[in-house]
């Protein structure tokens, strides 16, 4: 009985469990809660309190986890017809539960954000918002970058918030992290640009071309390394700490040009998991920039 009930709608209870799995984005969710958690590490000069941290890391993730399912309820007729294996289309999960996986997420993530303070909360609130808002909104739209902008710098934000008191110098992660952001975005999605095209999608990166998105998301890329250079002339900053970071960063973007080949165009499947890998340093480079940069205002 609990066998036939296991594979009701042809499906296995593993394979809708692994299905619920894949619709949180385990990877990048997992990627942003460990920087976050290096974040308040550095921030915390290497002794955050525990319940702090913890706040922070169950913020992140709740937030996280409704941008995610959110992500795939919104793309689930696109995700039909160009990634039919994704969980909704696949039949692994019903749109409804990664709407109320969403619905229920984002409360609980500003709510285990509230004992952080006001500075906290903010941080949580925007990183949040405009994660939701390029799902419901902006993916489509040529003002796709936007919401990754407004986003993602916020993190440090969060994460300083939650173990030491706000500074306004802080907001410097914007500055620094808007053209790591640009590249980051440019990266996840010029590898579906066509695809996405043929279906309507009329994003940031559809309106450079599959070319000119690989040739910007490497200058973004470089172009934030040598800002943090910059950075390291001005006063404020542990000088030796932002070269160090800049030398490190351009190594592991050197490292993702030299794995994908440049970027070459994804015709085929060793393409793909060349770029799988050249993305996996870029990911790794931004989370240096950020640990740098955090780490330069402590040291």
């Amino acid at each position: 009985m609990g066998g036939r009930a296991a594979r009701a709608g042809g499906t296995t209870a593993g394979q809708r469990a692994r299905g619920y799995l894949a619709l949180l984005h385990p990877f990048p969710v997992a990627m942003t809660v460990l920087a976050a958690g290096l974040f308040a590490v550095v921030a915390a000069r290497g002794a955050p309190q525990a319940g702090p941290l913890g706040w922070l890391l169950l913020s992140v993730l709740l937030s996280q986890v409704a941008i995610a399912s959110l992500n795939d309820y919104c793309d689930r007729w696109l995700d039909a017809a160009t990634k039919p294996a994704k969980p909704i289309p696949a039949g692994l999960v019903p749109p409804g539960a990664a709407l109320a996986i969403a619905g229920v997420a984002t409360p609980l993530a500003l709510l285990c954000a509230v004992p952080m303070g006001p500075a906290a909360l903010t941080a949580a609130a925007v990183g949040t918002a405009g994660g939701l808002a390029y799902d419901l909104w902006a993916k489509g739209t040529r003002w796709s970058v936007v919401p990754f902008v407004v986003a993602f710098p916020v993190l440090p934000i969060w994460a300083w918030a939650a173990v030491a008191p706000f500074e306004p110098r802080l907001l410097e992660a914007y500055v620094v992290g808007a053209p790591l952001v640009m590249g980051l975005h440019l990266a996840d999605t010029w590898p579906d640009l066509e695809a996405d095209r043929a279906h309507g999608l009329r994003g940031f990166a559809h309106g450079l071309g599959a070319a000119g998105a690989r040739r910007w998301l490497w200058a973004a890329f470089i172009g934030t390394a040598l800002l943090l250079a910059g950075l390291a002339l001005g006063p404020g900053h542990a000088a030796a700490v932002l070269l160090g970071t800049a030398g490190l960063a351009l190594a592991l973007v050197a490292a993702a040009f030299a794995a994908s080949r440049g970027g070459e165009p994804l015709t085929s499947e060793a393409a793909r998991g060349r770029w799988q890998v050249a993305f996996v340093l870029l990911v790794c480079a931004s989370i240096t920039v950020g640990l740098g940069w955090v780490a330069s205002l402590v040291a």
